[in-house]
């Protein structure tokens, strides 16, 4: 494979290909492609500017020549049936084609004893060849574009899909299968109809008008175009049944030959029929084929009318020394002459068919004499050119038919019924020669009968030769004087197109010195503002200015800044001032910060940091916490620390913090011990109503002075009191007693249970009487009959503890006895009676 870049251009009648790949490395890379209508000339050439080298580029053309005839045959097809077939298609009959033929199963040499066969007249293959070498490109390689991209969609089909090759003048559909190419047939859905419908459907005046408005890509026609492919329905159908006739009935339609932008008409016209756009699977391709693509952007152009060029590339960047299936080279054949296989076999001369024998008996040497003449027949295959004089019935047969007869007749005289022998051999003889003499003048006119035929035929023939031949000739004439033309178009439409880039360049340069020339002298204000404001500002070179700062008289331009504070992080950044106009630029400080760390012994203090040597502080710059504490964002500067703790004296400590280091303060406060036991132990110990714990307790750090507790036990109605005074570094040990009269005794140690003396029912809500209310309920009878202490067992539903506490908790009760002695105990009661009310 060449380490250089390869370079491929498929021709339509509507547009240009083009792309450049990368073979140097596998997978092979796709750097570059382009499609560009040819209805622009001047987009054709800066298209191919863009993809190819300014030097003379090798390029490997899949190419639609003008009057493209495209045929399925048997293996047999050679140079008589393609001239059979341009002579029952009418119009003038080329000197020449240009063919090619390919498998229909694999796309390479035949194996299936049926060809695809792809011809064009040899004037038009050259002037596509021609026209691709004004790009200033050196065409290497010619094959068929017709044939690529059938080549890819029998790989790429799941089922029959019809192959639409639409052109300027002719245009064909084949019927494509895995399976390989089943038939193809003519059709009419040329450029013609279409701009027709076109021109008919949107009212337009001229062909030319609709031809602008079919490929103006800024127009999207898309919403007209179910209309448009209407009018061609009827032309479509008709081809496509013949097209299908006895052949498996297609599910989808593809077209490679429009423009990606028109592709909207195919899928317009696959939608009457009932058929899907065949879209084939390129990233399934991609993984197969191992090609890849230079960029996400190169990849987002390519499209499934791209299909049969990417068929191209990849079979001609990895062919080897064997055959490129569906490429073959274009090779040309002359009509009318020798047999010549379109894939290039051995010609071998056509045999002459032997003319009819003459209808009176001849000898045998006599009649093999014109077998033996090269001649050929003077029959003419049917052709459009000018007819050859009808022949007239030779009138030589039938003489010696007439002699024959006579002869007959007169070779058996009746004898004279006295006649010797002498008389009767005297007649044998006469008659003999007679037979000789119009035997001898009948073969003579019949070889002079048949070579003024032969002659007639002869210059008839020539005639008719030399006829083509000058059509050929004029038509070749024809095709170069277009083809020049062609090319003084876009010679001339890139001289104008390169003639308005140089005057643009021109122009533009001479804005641009002008505009520079301007700037030199134009001049601008700015105003620079600062968060928080009071920060130095300065602008280049000037003084610095405190903010907000007005600058000036300033160059246009950028313009650095620069903000300092003491107590903000510097900051730069760029103003552009513009000609006469004011700019106004916000600089955001970030305050410059250090790190402060408050603690304290014991830990757990509250603290509050203000600044130090303020008489009138902003509440928001006040801090407050627990110890311990790590402020990361503290602002440089003196602060004052005060420790605080509920029992404790306030504390002060001054701390300065400085920018981007970490600073500490801390106070470290003497404290004592406490340690309360109670009996029962499992008593709660609150200190100023908050719960610190339960017996037996030891609490460290305690701030010296009056210490009081609160011991409350679960047994016992009456909770008990103690307290002392805490002394730094000592303990106090306090031994909490309860009162016998206020234990409460449970259920089983008490000889009378306590007793409600009444039994209301409690009012709940409707929805609590629903499912069979029930609440169980715990609580302490006292000794003076009043239940406190409540807890909750079990409930069909929590809310009814809302409504029967309380209640319960109005009720009367007997107190239990114990020793004849009202005592405080514990109860159980389940209610089940529940009345609706509120």
């Amino acid at each position: 494979m060449n380490s250089e870049s390869l370079y491929f251009l498929e021709q339509t009648d509507f547009a240009l290909r083009f792309a450049r790949c990368d073979p140097r490395d596998l997978p092979l890379r796709i750097n570059r492609v382009e499609e560009v209508s040819t209805i622009n000339p001047a987009a054709v050439v800066e298209a191919a500017r863009r993809v190819f080298p300014v030097t003379t580029t090798p390029l490997i053309c899949a190419l639609r020549p003008a009057g493209l005839r495209i045929e399925v045959g048997d293996a047999n097809a050679t140079a008589p049936s393609l001239e059979a077939a341009y002579r029952v298609a009418g119009g003038e009959l080329p000197p020449a084609v240009a063919a090619m033929a390919v498998d229909t199963v694999n796309g390479g040499p035949n194996k299936t004893a049926r060809w695809l066969t792809v011809s064009a007249p040899t004037t038009a293959f050259e002037a596509a060849r021609e026209a691709v070498s004004g790009f200033d490109c050196k065409p290497t390689r010619c094959t068929s574009a017709t044939t690529a991209t059938a080549g890819a969609l029998v790989a790429s089909v799941s089922g029959p899909t019809v192959m639409l090759e639409i052109g300027a003048r002719a245009s064909h559909a084949i019927l494509v299968t895995p399976a390989g190419i089943l038939r193809t047939c003519p059709i009419g859905l040329t450029r013609d109809t279409i701009l027709s419908s076109v021109q008919a459907e949107l009212g337009l005046k001229s062909t030319e008008a609709a031809a602008q408005t079919f490929f103006n890509t800024d127009l999207n026609l898309a919403d007209v175009g179910a209309r448009i492919a209407d009018r061609l329905a009827d032309t479509v159908d008709a081809d496509l049944a013949r097209l299908v006739s006895d052949q498996p009935k297609p599910f989808s339609l593809y077209c490679g030959t429009l423009p990606v932008p028109q592709q909207w008409l195919i899928a317009a016209i696959a939608r009457i029929f009932g058929l899907e756009v065949h879209v084939p699977d390129l990233p399934a391709w991609r993984a197969k084929a191992n090609v890849t693509f230079g960029s996400s952007v190169v990849e987002s152009k390519i499209s499934p009318a791209w299909f049969g060029l990417l068929h191209a590339i990849h079979a001609q960047a990895t062919a080897t020394s064997a055959p490129v299936m569906w490429l073959p080279s274009w090779r040309t054949l002359a009509l009318g002459n020798a047999i010549v296989d379109p894939i290039g076999r051995t010609p071998t001369a056509a045999p002459a068919p032997t003319p009819p024998a003459p209808a009176a008996p001849a000898t045998p040497s006599v009649a093999a004499a014109p077998s033996r003449k090269a001649t050929p027949p003077p029959t003419p295959a049917p052709t459009p050119a000018p007819r050859p004089a009808e022949k007239k019935p030779a009138p030589a047969p039938a003489e010696p038919a007439r002699a024959a007869t006579s002869v007959a007749y007169g070779s058996e005289p009746r004898p004279p019924a006295r006649a010797g022998k002498s008389q009767s051999k005297a007649l044998l003889i006469g008659i003999a020669a007679a037979v000789i003499v119009v035997a001898g003048g009948f073969i003579l006119y019949s070889q002079q009968a048949q070579a003024t035929r032969a002659a007639t035929a002869k210059q008839q023939a020539e005639a008719q030769l030399k006829a083509e031949q000058a059509r050929a000739r004029e038509a070749e004439e024809r095709a170069k004087r277009e083809a020049l033309a062609r090319q003084k178009i876009e010679l001339d439409a890139a001289q104008k197109l390169a003639q308005a880039e140089s005057a643009r360049a021109a122009a533009e340069k001479e804005a641009q010195v002008q505009a520079a020339a301007r700037r030199a002298n134009a001049r601008g204000a700015l105003v620079v503002t600062t968060e928080p404001a009071g920060a130095m500002v300065a602008v280049g070179d000037l003084p610095p200015r405190p903010s907000p700062a007005t600058f000036a008289d300033l160059k246009t331009g950028s313009h650095r800044i620069v903000v300092t504070s003491p107590t903000h992080e510097t900051a730069t950044t760029e103003g552009a001032v513009k000609e006469n106009e004011t700019t106004s630029v916000n600089v955001p400080l970030q305050r410059s910060t250090g790190t402060l760390e408050i603690a304290s012994t014991p830990a757990g203090m509250n603290y509050e940091l203000r600044p130090a040597a303020m008489l009138m502080v902003d509440p928001k710059q006040v801090r407050t916490g627990t110890t311990p504490a790590a402020l990361p964002d503290v602002a440089p500067g003196d602060y004052t620390v005060t420790f605080s703790s509920p029992g404790w004296s306030a504390h002060t400590e001054r701390v300065s913090v400085t920018r981007n280091e970490n600073s500490r303060t801390s106070w470290v406060v003497s404290t004592g011990r406490v340690t309360i036991n109670s009996q029962p132990q499992g008593a709660t110990v609150k200190r100023k109503g908050v719960p610190v714990g339960t017996t037996p307790l030891t609490l460290t750090d305690v701030a010296p002075g009056a210490a009081e507790f609160e011991i409350a036990h679960a047994n016992f109605d009456q909770p008990a009191a103690v307290s002392g005074v805490v002394e730094a570094g000592r303990t106090l040990a306090l031994q909490a007693q309860f009162a016998a009269s206020s234990r409460v005794f449970a259920a089983g140690e008490v000889d009378r249970q306590p007793e409600a003396l009444n039994d209301k029912p409690i009012k709940v809500p409707y929805y609590l009487t629903l499912n069979k209310p029930q609440i169980e309920l715990e609580f302490v009878v006292g000794r003076d009959g009043v239940a406190r202490s409540f807890s909750v067992r079990s409930a069909t539903e929590k809310d009814l503890a809302r409504y029967s506490i309380p209640t319960v908790t109005g009720w009367k009760f007997r107190p239990a006895l114990k020793d004849g002695k009202p005592v405080s105990a514990r109860m159980l009661l389940t209610l089940r009676k529940f009345v609706v009310g509120e």
